[in-house]
């Protein structure tokens, strides 16, 4: 709490004063006024500086304490490491996209970052790319291979905000996928190598 200042010590000199009933306190004219007794001004005035300084008191301490705003839509935020992230980004794009051209690669891994930033997906890096059914690399296993140094470099590139896609949140190779005929639904953004980039 702030301390009381000095012009609030007067105030409080002052209402000691008036308790105590010191005539000098009293103009004149104030005393000479007729219905009222003089007690009654000395308590009236009282009053009405001790409801200012609890006032004022009141203030420093709702300054003093401490405020925590929250916003009831934002989800909780999650902390991330940087280097567990570049791993995770270089496994994936060398699993999925190894043999690519390079610019083939970062765009692989951009399209797992835009998913980070999208409210459609998880907000961690790690969830995109464990998520159930989303990248077949994970759940074949080839997910855990060794990356190798292009991987890595086009991990770092992307994470750097080289995005070669548009904005793209899928990639399919046509000749390989599964579930060619939903793919098909999306708005391709760009081709790079075998992988079509798309957003829906």
């Amino acid at each position: 709490m702030k301390k009381v200042g000095p012009c609030r010590w007067v105030l409080v000199i002052l209402l000691v004063f008036i308790f105590l009933g010191n005539q000098f306190l009293m103009p004149p004219v104030v005393q000479a006024s007729s219905g009222l007794e003089e007690k009654d001004i000395f308590v009236g005035l009282g009053v009405a500086v001790l409801v200012y300084i609890i006032f004022q008191l009141g203030k420093d301490i709702r300054a003093d304490s401490p405020r925590v705003e929250k916003d009831p839509e934002r989800p909780p935020e999650k902390i991330s490491d940087p280097e567990t992230d570049l791993e995770l980004l270089a496994h994936l794009i060398h699993s999925e996209s190894r043999g690519e051209p390079y610019i083939g690669q970062v765009a692989v891994g951009a399209v797992a970052l835009n998913r980070v930033k999208s409210s459609r997906f998880p907000n961690t890096l790690e969830e995109v790319i464990m998520a159930p059914g989303q990248f077949t690399v994970v759940s074949k296993g080839t997910f855990y291979q060794t990356p190798n140094e292009t991987a890595f470099k086009a991990a770092r590139d992307a994470i750097s905000g080289v995005d070669p896609t548009g904005g793209a949140l899928y990639f399919y190779n046509p000749r390989t996928a599964r579930n060619l005929s939903w793919f098909l639904t999306l708005r391709e953004t760009i081709t790079i190598g075998n992988h079509v980039f798309a957003v829906d």
